[in-house]
């Protein structure tokens, strides 16, 4: 009840947050005359067949093309169409694309703290780290890092929370997971290498064959649609949840820099219009697929299980670890992380007082 509770708060709170985001019908410049036609092709890390995650790039794109008439349109490439998904950030920073469809955790290698824009172990709820992002400075300090790049982040799609993992064996304690082999990333993944899993990073559709052929025993989970689509359920048969290491995944649209101060302000606008009327969708809509999945999962011959207390224990210890080791190695990691520490301390009292007891 207490979650039910929270979820609806949370949403109402995020529906004012992001009123400003109704799409406005487009018309002439300021001086009246026609606005000049656009047209961007941008790249992508998700397939658009995915659910949520590729789903909501398409979403936004036609809610850009809606606004603006028709005028502006944007097109929203497969992963590798336009330049290999490892290069496209890149790509997007010396302008051969014009903007990148993704998440800050695919940009970690190169900005550490990006993955803070993406996804936390333990982090906050939408409506906390969205009010954190609009209200509480964040979306500066993410414009701040990517300033150095030349590119322009757009916050632009929220994906609901993920599971725990999916895992060969069931998993009775934390030393099961020495010497693991787990297919995990960003700080999820320096979590398990301090409980001494060897921890991969892979391709999602390269999942299952590793698998089957004994190259991983886990695998950390996304939202059950998705991996009902990938067809993990077919060979793991044991999951866990909650997904600890993501609550929540912010999606971003990155744009280059120059095609950024090149628009209009009206298209300026319509872009960031239509990337907080996609973040009211895939909150509203992302959980909604979620329970069927779960159903079609289990049966399958899933076991879904909630992770025992100690392995959340233990990851919430690891990743204390991980966090104090980044901010140390990092002086922008150390900026990001302090802010968004601060602003939850300061909401964690408001969130208390109106916490509805469940009995």
């Amino acid at each position: 009840m207490k979650n039910r509770f929270s979820r609806g708060i949370g949403l109402l709170s995020l529906a004012l947050l992001l009123g400003a985001g109704c799409s406005q019908k487009d018309g002439g410049g300021a001086d009246g005359k026609p606005q000049a036609a656009v047209s961007w092709k941008v790249a992508s890390m998700y397939s658009s067949a995915w659910p949520v995650f590729g789903e909501s790039g398409t979403y936004f794109a036609g809610q850009v093309n809606t606004a603006t008439a028709g005028r502006f349109k944007i097109e929203i490439s497969e992963p590798g169409a336009l330049v290999p998904a490892l290069e496209a950030f890149d790509a997007v920073s010396k302008g051969k694309v014009d903007a990148l469809w993704s998440s800050g955790r695919h940009q970690a290698g190169k900005i550490p703290a990006a993955v803070l824009f993406s996804s936390i172990p333990f982090g906050p709820s939408a409506a906390e780290y969205l009010g954190w992002i609009y209200q509480g400075g964040g979306l500066l300090l993410w414009q701040e890092l990517y300033v150095k790049y030349n590119v322009r982040p757009i916050p632009c799609g929220v994906a609901p929370a993920a599971g725990g993992g999916w895992f060969l064996e069931e998993l009775k304690r934390p030393d099961q997971l020495r010497g693991m082999k787990i297919r995990m990333d960003g700080l999820s993944g320096a979590v398990l290498g301090k409980l001494g899993a060897t921890v991969l990073e892979l391709a999602p559709e390269d999942v299952i064959s590793a698998l089957e052929k004994g190259v991983l025993q886990g695998a950390g989970a996304s939202v059950p649609a998705l991996d009902e689509k990938l067809g993990i359920q077919k060979v793991a048969k044991h999951a866990y949840y909650p997904g600890w290491q993501q609550r929540l995944l912010l999606l971003e649209l990155a744009v280059n820099l120059d095609k950024w101060k090149a628009l209009t302000p009206a298209d300026r606008q319509a872009v960031e219009s239509a990337c907080r009327d996609t973040i009211v969708q895939t909150l509203t809509q992302g959980d909604v697929n979620q329970p069927a999945a779960v159903a079609r999962i289990r049966a399958e011959g899933v076991q879904i299980q909630p992770w025992p207390t100690e392995f959340l224990r233990a990851f919430r210890r690891a990743f204390d670890e991980v966090v104090k080791e980044q901010s140390a190695k990092d002086a922008n990691f150390a900026k990001v992380w302090g802010s968004l520490a601060r602003y939850r301390a300061a909401s964690a009292e408001w969130a208390r007082l109106t916490a509805v007891p469940e009995n």
